[in-house]
């Protein structure tokens, strides 16, 4: 009996290792690697001890379903587990508060942490789930993590946005004079808690009254979870000192600085021979309907920057908005048609992004060489907005507005 539960237990380490080592990150992956090759050891030298005492068809064959189980029992056990992992929050580094500051912004921005991190995919995950009813098979969970882990080896092991936000943030913090600077600090919607961590330590330094402005969608499923569990949990703290900015794309000086960066593009084409893809980040069908008022925000942003490049002379029907992912148009589909209608030279602009995340990095560009367009076209991909300096002024003015109509 003991020979089989040695069978057993080693299958099942081995199959758990599986999931794993394609879920962590280094060097916990590689110690997933090296447990599992030696459940899978134990397991293969059991199985010939089975074969040698009993040296049956009917015991070799029972030995052979064990492993097979096991193996099976372990990674389902293991994948079981993983939505449980976005529970497990980061500790945020212990930032300094500049002088005794009455007020602070918070710039919530959902780019991906800077280092592969299982507990934030595990988040979106569970979003998916929970608000938008896609949930995936428990056999390809693992899957998903494995896929975001490549991705991140894609772009060298960093992304980028922790740090354009970090960058931003110090020049917000810039706009006001020493005497009268709000305490600004950074929270990400990829941890379900780390909004309501941002604000309670700005209540611990003194500030009573903080405003929290979105960097990226007016409204979206992150965005409410992690707004939700700020404002709930901290009544006591900060009171009604908490307060959310309006968006960002409602100041005018935005539309016209997207504008001048795709004018800027343009180059010596004529501008009838310029094809604009207005890229928004998209999502599913239910939170499409659920959000429909930050859709109409995002539209009324896209359609007056492509007022005002229609009024510089581009084609009203080479001006196109695209979506990134789930919803269609998408940038394949609207890059080829801007092509076949004869466009020379066509601008992809990630519009109402603010910081650079794996998708406007790796599936933005992706996306576009997908049309594989005629040699004569010319396309040209710009980054997100990042620590622009109209930004900068416009996350300014919206945070302003919020503290002083309280």
């Amino acid at each position: 009996m003991i020979t089989w539960l040695a069978l057993l237990a080693g299958t099942l380490v081995f199959g758990a290792c599986i999931v794993g080592a394609m879920v962590l990150s280094r060097p916990y992956s590689a110690l997933m690697v090296l447990l599992g090759i030696g459940g899978l050891v134990a397991s293969l030298y059991t199985l010939g001890t089975i074969a040698q005492i009993y040296s049956t068809p009917v015991a070799i064959g029972s030995a052979i379903l064990f492993v097979v189980v096991g193996i099976v029992g372990g990674y389902a056990v293991a994948a079981t587990g993983l939505p449980h992992l976005a529970s497990l929050r980061p500790r945020r580094p212990n930032t300094p508060q500049s002088g005794a500051a009455q007020t602070g912004i918070v710039l919530l921005g959902c780019a991906e942490p800077p280092r592969y991190d299982p507990r934030a995919v595990a988040h979106q995950q569970n979003l998916l789930a929970e608000t938008a009813s896609i949930e995936l098979p428990l056999s390809a969970v693992p899957f998903v993590f494995l896929t975001e882990k490549t991705r991140y080896r894609a772009v060298g092991g960093v992304a980028p946005g922790a740090a354009i936000a970090t960058a931003l943030a110090d020049k917000v913090s810039g706009l006001w004079p020493a005497s009268y600077r709000p305490a600004v600090t950074i929270a990400s919607c990829q941890y379900p808690g780390d909004l309501q961590d941002a604000v309670a330590a700005q209540a611990r330094a003194g500030v009573r009254r903080v405003a929290i402005v979105v960097l990226g969608p007016p409204e979206s499923a992150a965005g409410e979870h992690a707004l939700a569990a700020a404002t709930c949990g901290l009544d006591r703290e900060v009171g009604p000192g908490v307060c959310v900015a309006p968006p960002i794309w409602n100041d005018r000086s935005m539309v016209r600085r997207l504008a001048d960066r795709i004018l800027a593009c343009a180059g010596d084409t004529p501008p009838e021979s310029i094809g604009v893809a207005l890229v928004c980040p998209g999502s599913p069908e239910t939170w499409e309907r659920r959000y429909a008022a930050a859709e109409e925000t995002e539209n009324y942003f896209i359609q007056r920057v492509r007022m005002l490049l229609v009024e510089a002379g581009f084609a009203d029907p080479h001006v196109k908005v695209a979506r990134l992912e789930w919803q269609s148009p998408d940038v394949t589909e609207t890059v080829r048609h801007l092509a076949v209608l004869g466009c020379q030279r066509i601008i992809v602009v990630p519009a109402t992004t603010v910081l650079p995340t794996l998708e406007t990095l790796l599936d933005l560009e992706r996306a576009v060489s997908y049309a594989r367009v005629p040699g004569t076209v010319t396309t040209i991909t710009l980054g997100a907005w990042g620590d622009d300096d109209v930004l900068v002024a416009a996350v300014g003015a919206a945070a302003t507005a919020a503290l002083e109509d309280r």
